[in-house]
């Protein structure tokens, strides 16, 4: 066969997946032409080039491939090829609990009468101090407060504001509650989840925050306390860091009675930190 006759034939080959094309291929060699190297003709390649790896030329046009076809880095989806999400190569996350505590008695001296209006006088030590480490990037998911052996001959005198080491966050966890009911060595677990408010009178047990009766005490925190942000709840300090110093400002706003937390304070801290 003449070299034209073979270029005549070439459109057939590179459709010979199709009938039409097989007939056409045996026809062309039934005359005798010869068994060349069979490739694509200009106008078949210039079709797949321009369909790119997820669609497949058919009669000059492009047809997208089956949606999950291999392509390079991913699989086609209705002709385009989805690279596969590349995995995170930031740090594991995880959640962990951790509890501190100051086990230092923590003394509450009977403010001065001062003729019988009410002055805010610090408890020894003003301010207990934890120091709080150990989590790796941390992220506050919960906190829960306990004062261990609280006792006192007019509960209602106590008010309790904890700032944590991030500046302006704070919670006024409990003020003017309990009355005049005498407790002695009871245990208080402070949590924004449990069922209810710090009661009156105080019992051992986990209770919300509570702020009482105003006309009980002042709600005034000396120096160096900070300003009350009016928040009662611990979950003022979720999302912050909670590594760094937490400190506790116990006073009592009222004279003529006293107490102590014989057995200090703890934090229990719930956070997210790198694995």
């Amino acid at each position: 066969m003449e070299t034209t006759h073979f270029d005549a034939l070439r459109p057939s080959l590179a459709e010979s997946h199709s009938r039409r094309g097989i007939i056409q291929l045996v026809a062309g060699l039934a005359l005798g032409g010869p068994l060349a190297v069979l490739g694509l003709s200009p106008a078949a390649a210039t079709c797949k080039k321009k369909c790119g790896p997820c669609k497949r030329c058919k009669h000059g046009k492009c047809k997208p491939k089956r949606a999950g076809t291999a392509c390079s880095g991913g699989t086609c989806h209705k002709g385009t090829c989805v690279t596969a999400a590349a995995p995170s190569t930031g740090p594991a996350r995880t959640r962990i609990t951790r509890t501190f505590t100051n086990n230092a008695t923590i003394t509450i001296s009977p403010g001065p009468d001062n003729g019988g209006k009410a002055v805010a006088t610090p408890a020894t030590p003003y301010p207990a101090i934890i120091e709080v480490s150990g989590f790796t990037n941390g992220t506050i998911l919960d906190v829960n407060l306990t004062l261990h052996a609280l006792s006192h001959t007019f509960p209602g005198d106590v008010d309790v504001l904890l700032a944590g080491p991030v500046p302006g966050l704070n919670a006024f966890l409990m003020s003017d509650v309990g009355a005049n009911a005498v407790v002695s060595n009871i245990t208080l677990t402070v949590d924004d989840q449990a069922a209810a408010g710090l009661p009156t009178p105080l019992v051992p047990g986990t209770f919300k925050p509570a702020d009482g009766a105003s006309s009980l005490g002042t709600d005034t925190f000396p120096a160096p306390a900070p300003t009350p942000s009016g928040n009662l709840a611990l979950s003022v300090f979720n999302t912050s860091n909670p590594n760094g110093a937490w400190h506790l400002f116990v006073v009592d706003d009222s004279g003529g009675d006293g107490g102590s937390i014989a057995g200090g304070w703890s934090l229990e801290i719930t956070a997210e930190v790198d694995g």
